[in-house]
């Protein structure tokens, strides 16, 4: 990531307590914005082993439903990290161009005052969507509460 101002906000790729987005202010140089790259350019490494890895599984006709439903967890999860890093990437890049005319480049809900991904900051109002690749409300991720049967395989 290049430079920031020293006021700017970054959304940091992970979530704080009660999957509410993270920032960090300053010009990009110190070590929270150094481990925030590093996780990024890991997380952004990983999913593409795994869209690799999922293409083979797919071509595998033996695979399990158990094995799939596991690798659906995976591409969720690594869909998520993607769509967060690139909510902080499409952030900061209207940062240096200047404010965007409103609804143009705009994550839905997200960035610094949004509604973001999980929740948002205090202020960011309860009718926040949130981005297009966030989770529909009453799908989660394996783990974070009560789950919906998927549908019959046919």
């Amino acid at each position: 990531m290049s430079a920031r101002e020293p006021d700017e906000a970054r959304l940091l790729p992970w979530t704080g307590p009660e999957g509410r987005p993270c920032y960090v202010i300053g010009d990009g140089s110190g070590p929270v914005s150094r481990a925030a790259d590093r996780i990024e350019r890991i997380r952004l490494g990983m999913a593409g082993e795994l869209v690799g890895h999922a293409g083979e599984m797919l071509a595998d006709h033996r695979v399990t439903r158990g094995e799939l439903h596991y690798l659906a967890s995976r591409l969720v999860e690594s869909l998520r990290d993607v769509g967060r890093i690139a909510e902080a990437r499409l952030a900061a890049a209207q940062a240096a161009q200047g404010a965007a005319e409103p609804g143009e480049f705009a994550p839905a809900g997200g960035g610094p005052g949004g509604g973001g991904l999980g929740g948002g900051p205090p202020g960011g109002g309860a009718a926040s969507v949130g981005p297009p690749w966030a989770v529909p409300p009453g799908i989660v991720a394996h783990g974070s509460g009560p789950r919906k049967s998927p549908p019959p395989v046919t």
